[in-house]
C-alpha cells in the first residue's frame, strides 16, 4: 500500500501520539517504507532516468567568445547575475546578448525597469532583435512578474528571461519586520532561482554593485548589500569600464574599452573576460582591438608588450 503526502501526515500525526518512543520511531519506519510521492527517496539511477525525462537539453550562449569560452553555455533552470556599479554597462552587455541569442534563434522576454520602453529599444539601432516585453511595466513584484513569465511562455515560448534590475523590484524594499536586509535579499534571490527551476527557463538578473576600492577593480564581492544574492546563483557576469592611468580634470577618464568578466561559474569553475567596444549601441567582443591599442602605447616590440600585456 503507498500512501499521499496528505495520507501521510495524517498517519504520521496518529504515530506521534504513541508514547514509547520505540514503539513510535517503528511506526514512522514501517509508515515510512510505503510513502510514494514528489518528494521521496530515490536512488541516484532512478534519480537520473527522472532528471533526463524533465531536461529538454535547452542552452544558450551569449556570443561572447571570452564569456562563452569560460562558461560554455548556460543552460535551462540557470540564473544568471550580471552586475557591476551604476553606467557600468550591465543593461548595454545584457542587451548584446539578447541581439546575439536572438542572431541564434533565441527570443528572450525582457523586464526593463530603468529606462522607458521606447529608450530601451532604441538603443539596439539596427539589430532589433527578435524579442517580448510587456506592453507596460504596472507592476515591480515577483508575483506580476512570474505570471508576465508564464504568459510568454503559453504565447510564445520564451525560454530566456531578463530582469534589469533587481535593485528596481519592490520586493527589494519589502522585508520582514525585523529581518536583516542581507537575509530578505538573500531569499528574494532565490525565489527567482526557483522560479527558473520552476519553468525550466534561464532568468539573467541585473545587479547593481557597491563602488571598488581606489586602484581595485569591482568583484562580485561588491554587490550591494548582501553577498547572500551570489550564493543563489549559478554564474556572475562583472562588467566595468577601463580606467586610463592618471586623472583629468573632470575626475577618472576611460579607455575606450569596457571588460566583462566570468567571475563565478558554478558548473565548470572556468572563469574568463572579454574586452568590449560599444558600436551602435551595443557591446562587441574586442580583445584583439584592446591588444594592438596597448601595444601601440606601451611596447615597442612584440616581446616588450607581451611582458606588458600578460
Amino acid at each position: 500500500m503507498s500512501y499521499s503526502i496528505q495520507e501521510l501526515e495524517a498517519i504520521l500525526q496518529e504515530a506521534d501520539s504513541i508514547k514509547d518512543e520505540t514503539k513510535r520511531n517503528d511506526a514512522w519506519q514501517e509508515n515510512l517504507k510505503n510513502y510514494r510521492g514528489d518528494d521521496e527517496i530515490i536512488s541516484f539511477a532512478d534519480a537520473m532516468k527522472l532528471t533526463q525525462e524533465e531536461y529538454s537539453g535547452f542552452s544558450a550562449k551569449t556570443g561572447i567568445a571570452g564569456l562563452d569560452g569560460a562558461l560554455k553555455e548556460i543552460r535551462e533552470n540557470d540564473l544568471v547575475i550580471i552586475t557591476g556599479d551604476p553606467g557600468a554597462g550591465k543593461t548595454t552587455l545584457a542587451m548584446s546578448i539578447t541581439a546575439n541569442m536572438s542572431d541564434n534563434g533565441i527570443a528572450g522576454l525582457w523586464f526593463s525597469m530603468e529606462v522607458g520602453l521606447y529608450d530601451f529599444l532604441r538603443k539596439f539601432g539596427n539589430r532589433l532583435p527578435n524579442g517580448f516585453t510587456p506592453k507596460s511595466i504596472i507592476n515591480r513584484n515577483m508575483v506580476w512578474i512570474e505570471r508576465r513569465i508564464v504568459e510568454g511562455i503559453a504565447k510564445f515560448n520564451t525560454r530566456v528571461v531578463f530582469i534589469d534590475n533587481f535593485n528596481a523590484l519592490d520586493d527589494y524594499y519589502s522585508g520582514g519586520k525585523g529581518e536583516p536586509m542581507s537575509i530578505h535579499l538573500g531569499n528574494l534571490a532565490m525565489k527567482i532561482k526557483k522560479i527558473a527551476l520552476k519553468y525550466h527557463i534561464i532568468i539573467v538578473l541585473l545587479v547593481h554593485s557597491g563602488k571598488a576600492e581606489s586602484g581595485q577593480i569591482v568583484s562580485w564581492k561588491n554587490i550591494r548589500d548582501s553577498q547572500l544574492i551570489a550564493n543563489a546563483c549559478d554564474s556572475i557576469i562583472v562588467v566595468w569600464r577601463k580606467e586610463k592611468r592618471g586623472r583629468g580634470m573632470d575626475g577618472l577618464e576611460y579607455e575606450p574599452f569596457s571588460v566583462a568578466a566570468v567571475q563565478k561559474n558554478r558548473r565548470f569553475g572556468d572563469l574568463g573576460k572579454s574586452y568590449l567596444q560599444v558600436k551602435d549601441g551595443l557591446f562587441y567582443e574586442a580583445t584583439k582591438e584592446y591588444e594592438d591599442y596597448e601595444k601601440s602605447k606601451y611596447a615597442t616590440s612584440d616581446d616588450d608588450f607581451k611582458i606588458k600585456f600578460d
